[in-house]
């Protein structure tokens, strides 16, 4: 199921950058969620991974 995403990325000063991620649906689709109940992640600046959490 594709569902419409919006993405807002901010830096916050004490907390970094801060990445909040809204779903249309207002639901994460249980195909994206990890057994341990955690979201894969993965964050590239110009095309390089400079984060991932499996």
């Amino acid at each position: 199921m594709e569902t419409g995403t919006q993405v807002y990325a901010y830096w916050s000063c004490g907390e970094g950058l801060v990445v909040s991620v809204h779903l249309d649906t207002g639901e994460v689709p249980g195909d994206l969620i990890s057994p341990d109940g955690t979201i894969p992640i993965r964050i590239t600046a110009n095309g390089e991974c400079v984060f991932s959490a499996d």
